[in-house]
């Protein structure tokens, strides 16, 4: 998590330790929707095969295909995992529908989404979302709320935004600035706690 030298570590660092806090929860066959390079995968333990989905081709995917048409089975994921993808997809409700078709009764869903952050993937980068718009979207899909958790607040935030907005003007010479960024937020993160700046929530939800 203290990876202070790459950005983009670092502040994913935070990410991962909040979806090993739940991950107990997850059991079964694990499917990871929008699954990139798979970087949590290594976080369950509890599960019996983990199925990654994706749209890019590059990817560690052991499935290429849109994620609002899953080629998948009505009722096939005993755990879903989801991050960092429904602000990419135009229609967000039709991923949650499909996350719904797929998932068993009973299942559980981990979707992460990001609140306070910078434009990325352009130009398939389309949405950004509170809580209470995440919790909307899960219950409108026979979801019930397990718990909705933030990922850091205004100090965290603003060091992602900073490290990143740094990098993109300064380009290698950020590598020198961005890590005493880092060590700062180290040392008042204790006070970052205000739920109105949180850079992402993490959704853990049950299917009913």
């Amino acid at each position: 998590m203290k990876n202070i030298l790459n950005p983009t570590k670092f502040i994913y660092g935070f990410v991962e330790k909040l979806i090993a806090k739940y991950q107990h929860l997850a059991h079964g066959k694990l499917i990871d929707v929008g699954c990139g390079s798979k970087p949590f995968k290594h976080i369950f333990t509890n599960i019996d095969s983990y199925y990654g989905v994706d749209i890019v081709e590059n990817s560690e995917a052991d499935l290429i295909c849109d994620v609002q048409k899953l080629e998948i089975e009505d009722n096939s994921a005993d755990t879903i995992l989801s991050t960092q993808v429904i602000e990419h997809v135009p229609e967000p409700n039709v991923l949650m529908r499909e996350i719904s078709r797929i998932c068993k009764k009973g299942g559980i869903v981990l979707l992460t989404a990001p609140f306070l952050c910078r434009i990325h993937g352009e130009p398939h980068d389309f949405f950004r979302f509170t809580r209470f718009g995440l919790k909307h979207l899960f219950e409108k899909n026979g979801f019930e709320i397990i718990a909705i958790e933030q990922d850091g607040g205004f100090f965290h935030s603003m060091t992602f935004l900073t490290n990143f907005y740094l990098k993109q003007e300064l380009g290698r010479l950020s590598y020198a600035i961005n890590p005493l960024i880092d060590l700062l937020y180290l040392i008042i993160r204790c006070f970052d706690r205000n739920k109105n700046y949180a850079f992402m929530y993490l959704v853990v939800a049950k299917k009913i």
